[in-house]
């Protein structure tokens, strides 16, 4: 029996901006999963002032900045610093201080609440301009954030058009990429 491909294009325009939990920016959701001994959520945030994240006990956050010079985030005497292009993993516990380095940022953001640490999944975030993709994942999402993107899935040959998002659950499938030349951002929770 041939097992459906879950899977759905999206656009960035059509998410509903939500604010924070403490109120003092805005997020777009682009997926949520809740289970049984693990909860994820991934989303853009654009951060355009200094501010103070949200504090989220039992969570782990890995964050890329996609547009702009980065932000440093500062608890007591622990500095964590996000920048362009690069995945960081951090405590999504700490209420963080957020200084922006230069100028407003469009930041990526998957954050987990596993019941365990053994729980805990394995991220994967990068700008890619083309990649071939094998393994396994509970779910897979390719952002094409700054130009077109072609996914290619099994037989099917899915067009991004800039500003859109491809977002596959129970992803077993191979999927090629090929990006223009600014590349596409891919995500992956294994």
């Amino acid at each position: 029996m041939a097992r459906e491909i879950s899977m759905g294009i999206g656009r960035l325009a059509d998410l509903l901006p939500e604010p924070w939990a403490n109120g003092l920016g805005v997020t777009q959701t682009l997926a949520v999963h809740a289970s049984p001994g693990l909860r994820w959520r991934v989303s853009l945030a654009c951060i355009d002032r200094h501010t103070s994240y949200s504090s989220f006990p039992g969570c782990i956050r890995w964050s890329m900045v996609l547009t702009g010079q980065g932000v440093d985030l500062a608890y007591e005497d622990e500095r964590v610093l996000l920048e362009p292009g690069k995945m960081t993993r951090f405590d999504g516990a700490l209420a963080w201080e957020a200084r922006l380095v230069d100028q407003r940022v469009g930041v990526l953001n998957v954050m987990a609440f596993p019941a365990t640490s053994s729980l805990t999944p394995e991220v994967r975030m990068e700008h890619v301009q083309e990649a071939l993709v094998s393994e396994p994942a509970r779910m897979r999402l390719v952002l094409a954030d700054q130009g077109p993107c072609e996914c290619f899935v099994k037989d099917a040959c899915l067009h991004l058009e800039s500003g859109s998002y491809l977002l596959e659950r129970d992803a077993r499938m191979p999927l090629r990429m090929k990006a223009g030349p600014l590349g596409a951002v891919y995500v992956a929770i294994v």
